[in-house]
């Protein structure tokens, strides 16, 4: 299993000076507050539904659920899409080009792929 926890500790410290790695850790630790991480498991966790609740709804058992959530980095684009679609979450992709923001939005709600 993936380590899907997130840091805020600064990774080779060492090189900076105590002053400087203060001012970048506070930053750092600014920026984390600001921009929280969440695991898929804390979102369906913080919106009070089970994992045989969601794989209910995502017509699977609860072991792939379980599995989804526990890949990290390996999950794929569609496994998130469709565990945030199943909770209700609005899923949103977007790319910048010249200064262009263009947004790819998967709608919320009850939609393919969950029962």
């Amino acid at each position: 299993m993936k380590n899907m926890e997130f840091t805020t500790e600064l990774p080779g410290s060492e090189i900076f000076d105590p002053e400087e790695e203060a001012k970048l850790q506070e930053e750092v630790e600014r920026l984390a507050a600001e921009f929280p991480r969440y695991s898929l498991a804390n979102i369906r966790e913080g919106l009070g539904v089970s994992r045989a609740e969601l794989a209910n709804r995502m017509s699977v058992t609860p072991e792939k659920v379980a599995e989804i959530e526990s890949k990290g980095i390996d999950v794929s684009v569609w496994e998130v899409l469709q565990v945030l679609n199943c909770l209700g979450c609005e899923f949103e992709i977007f790319a910048e080009l010249d200064g262009k923001r263009m947004d790819l939005t998967f709608p919320s709600g009850p939609q393919a792929n969950c029962a």
